[in-house]
């Protein structure tokens, strides 16, 4: 028992609902030795068996160092585990439930390649969640994912229409923007719930509208905003919420993301369809973002956009826009999508946000906090935190089917307030102005 005294008293702390023991239906992972071990040892990458397994019970004990650092033990509440510095942090997370619930939650997901592939993965691993459905056009990548995910045939529609007729508690749409509301009103009218990929809609009026068709429907719909589950972020956003940080006063924003120096092809056709990949399909992320850290709406937004000679898009690839939010304090954003050479940031940005307490930088990663001289504020860790990036969102996704409160995870109504954000800037591009935020939000006919 040297070996399971040394592992419980040394267990990581994991937050929320990646806590091993706490989902749904789920034993006391706590209760044995051989379940502590199973539950915390496959982040080192290894499978057990159960003659292993007392291999290893032997070795670990005579080596109660080694078992603590493969098992990743903090002392810390909230620090960071190791690992967490790409997106393998969610699936440490959801790995240190697996097994944990008997009757998992179905999800039928609408598109199995490019962004949707990389959904499957995220919910092969979940505890909470299995594949209900699978709905493709077919080819190469849809065989591929079922031989990588052994996901049988029957399992597989070639419509959503068909899927519908299956079990299943939530349709995932991870289609191409365009067909998103369609495919949501589809899901809703059949008396379904709807997780919608990010962006909502390349179209802010029929984004809108399925806001208003939602509210008549049994189903629920929510939005996919992966960037808000970042541990950083959350760390941030809880730090302002509890006033530690004092008043936001600004937050600048750099992105810049290298791309293609000449005219080719794109790996989607759709997307040249797009007026602006940065601006239709990516700025989302940056705004949404704001929203969450802040808690505040934005008022109004002026946005200069250029193209440069290699773009293939129609619109502009580059962006700078000015944004104030409600409570009064602005966001200064500069924004590259496809940029020649110099240096890159992490598709999330770098960020500076500027209290009247100090200044904090965060990339992606840990935030650095610095405050004025005199004061002996700090960040507040991670308690809470729901998961990194799609682990996250399966988190709370199925807190919300259940009716159980959300800190994260989007609705429809809160979602379009991020989406009138990038259309916004858009007109403001365009016309060359600022624009209200009211001119997008106030329904037709009522100013």
């Amino acid at each position: 028992m040297i070996l399971w005294r040394r592992m419980s008293g040394a267990r990581p702390e994991v937050s929320g609902p990646c806590r091993p023991g706490t989902g749904r239906n789920s034993p006391n992972t706590r209760s044995t030795p051989a379940r502590c071990l199973t539950a915390w040892l496959p982040r080192t990458g290894r499978c057990l068996s159960p003659r292993s397994m007392g291999r290893w019970f032997v070795w670990l004990s005579l080596r109660p160092k080694q078992a603590t650092r493969l098992i990743g033990a903090s002392d810390t509440a909230g620090r960071r585990m190791p690992g967490w510095q790409n997106q393998k942090r969610g699936r440490d997370c959801l790995d240190a439930g697996k097994g944990s619930v008997m009757n998992k939650f179905r999800i039928i997901q609408v598109g199995s390649s490019g962004w949707g592939e990389s959904w499957l993965q995220f919910i092969h691993e979940s505890p909470d969640w299995e594949l209900a459905g699978l709905v493709s056009r077919g080819g190469d990548q849809l065989r591929a994912a079922q031989e990588k995910w052994n996901i049988p045939a029957q399992r597989v529609f070639d419509s959503l229409e068909k899927a519908l007729a299956a079990p299943g508690d939530v349709v995932l749409i991870a289609a191409p923007h365009h067909l998103h509301v369609p495919m949501a009103r589809q899901a809703l009218a059949a008396g379904r719930n709807v997780l919608i990929e990010k962006p909502l809609s390349d179209n802010f009026d029929e984004a809108r509208a399925l806001a208003d068709f939602a509210r008549g429907c049994k189903g629920r719909a929510w939005v996919s905003q992966n960037y808000r589950y970042r541990e950083g972020l959350w760390r941030l956003h809880r730090s302002l919420a509890e006033g530690r940080l004092g008043r936001l006063i600004s937050i600048r924003l750099n992105f810049r993301r290298a791309g293609k120096n000449k005219p080719g092809p794109w790996a989607q056709e759709w997307r040249r369809q797009q007026w602006s990949f940065l601006l239709n399909e990516l700025v989302i992320h940056h705004f949404d973002m704001c929203r969450f850290l802040s808690g505040n709406d934005a008022e109004w937004i002026f946005c200069d956009a250029w193209k440069h000679p290699w773009n293939e898009s129609a619109g502009p690839e580059s962006a700078a826009a000015v944004i104030r939010f409600n409570d009064g304090w602005t966001l200064d954003f500069d924004g590259h999508a496809r940029t020649i050479g110099g240096p890159t940031t992490e598709f999330g940005g770098d960020w500076l946000v500027q209290t009247d307490h100090g200044c904090a930088l965060w990339n992606g990663g840990d935030v650095e906090w610095s405050p004025v001289q005199g004061e002996e504020s700090e960040l507040a860790d991670a308690e809470g935190f729901p998961g990194f990036d799609r682990a996250g969102v399966l988190n709370e996704l199925a807190a919300a089917i259940q009716g159980k409160p959300t800190r994260v995870l989007p609705t429809l109504e809160d979602n379009l307030r991020s989406l009138a954000m990038v259309f916004a800037a858009i007109h403001s591009a365009q016309e060359g102005r600022v624009v209200k935020m009211s001119e997008l939000l106030t329904p037709p006919g009522s100013m």
